[in-house]
């Protein structure tokens, strides 16, 4: 990050404020969870269906169903990479 401003810190910046809000969080937990559980069976693919699952959602919201962010398929996205670890682990113990 650079420390005199630049688009780093206000992308940074940005993600910060972002975590505060109820609403990232819920699309975090949201990535987490259907990537865990669809990860149990093949890690990868748990992360891939769970960031369709974000975008589908954003599509959703495109048409008339919500407010289209870009963040929330990234937190959805940042979910469902921090279960890909416990989704390996959990496929090597049953498996």
């Amino acid at each position: 990050l650079q420390e005199s401003g630049g688009i780093y810190q206000a992308t940074w910046q940005s993600l910060v404020n972002a975590i505060k809000q109820p609403d990232k969080r819920k699309h975090f937990i949201a990535g987490f969870i259907i990537s865990l559980v669809a990860g149990v069976f093949m890690p990868l693919l748990g992360v891939v269906i769970a960031m369709l699952a974000g975008a589908v959602k954003e599509w959703w919201d495109s048409r008339g169903h919500g407010t289209v962010e870009a963040l929330d398929f990234i937190f959805t996205s940042f979910g469902a990479l921090a279960a890909l670890p416990f989704s390996f682990l959990i496929h090597n113990l049953i498996f």
